[in-house]
């Protein structure tokens, strides 16, 4: 008997994007998709759902998806526009390595959109400016930015290599500077600590260790 390809499509964009939210490789949602099928009583030989075909789809998906966003962001030109940025070591796509990922997004009039989360290869004031602006030009909002917000690292701030100084050069123009008042206010709350109760080299300060040890045995009703 002659084995015949499936030719109905089941995934929908949607579909795509749940699986993309639940993390399943192409292998992983072909055995899903496939049990689902089976479990409505469906006929699978009469359905595409070959791995490659999935995969194929998903990535159409993915960019239907990216320009859709792209259509629906509506930035006047009377709102100013805010480019805040932060990164963080991460698992790349393989999971198997580090990299270095840098979270891009704006805000204005009340609302804020993800803009991309470029793979950077280091974590470097010129890595950062670069991926902040590659992610306003993709967007057409190089022009509409006014202010940065972004936190207080030297890679950021610094005056002649951070990413602030090159971004503002990038784009040919001064930008109002919103430094992230969690880091300022660390800041500030390091030194209250030091000077109340002693500097501490390590990450657990030996108060809070104790505090911890000692939870079990306290009298959590009063």
């Amino acid at each position: 008997m002659r084995l015949t390809r499936g030719t109905s499509e089941i995934l929908n964009q949607k579909l795509s994007i749940m699986l993309d939210r639940c993390k399943l490789s192409d292998r992983n949602a072909v055995m899903v998709i496939l049990g689902t099928v089976e479990a409505l009583g469906l006929n699978p030989t009469d359905y595409i759902l070959s791995r490659s075909a999935l995969r194929l789809r998903r990535r159409q998906f993915r960019e239907e998806y990216a320009e859709e966003m792209q259509r629906r962001l509506n930035v006047s030109e009377d709102e100013a526009v805010v480019d805040h940025w932060d990164g963080k070591l991460l698992p790349n796509i393989l999971g198997r390595d580090i990299c270095e990922r840098l979270a891009v997004l704006i805000s204005y009039g009340g609302k804020e959109q993800l803009l991309r989360v470029p793979e950077l290869d280091n974590s470097t004031g010129e890595s950062q400016a670069i991926g902040i602006y590659e992610s306003l030009e993709y967007w057409c909002l190089s022009e509409k930015v006014k202010a940065m917000c972004f936190d207080t690292t030297a890679s950021n701030t610094g005056r002649i290599k951070g990413a602030w100084t090159l971004l503002e050069n990038m784009l040919e123009r001064d930008l109002l500077y919103l430094a992230c008042r969690h880091h300022i206010l660390e800041v500030v709350l390091r030194s209250v600590f030091d000077c109340k109760m002693g500097s501490t080299t390590g990450p657990h300060p030996d108060i809070f260790k104790r505090f911890s040890n000692a939870w079990r045995n306290l009298d959590h009703k009063k």
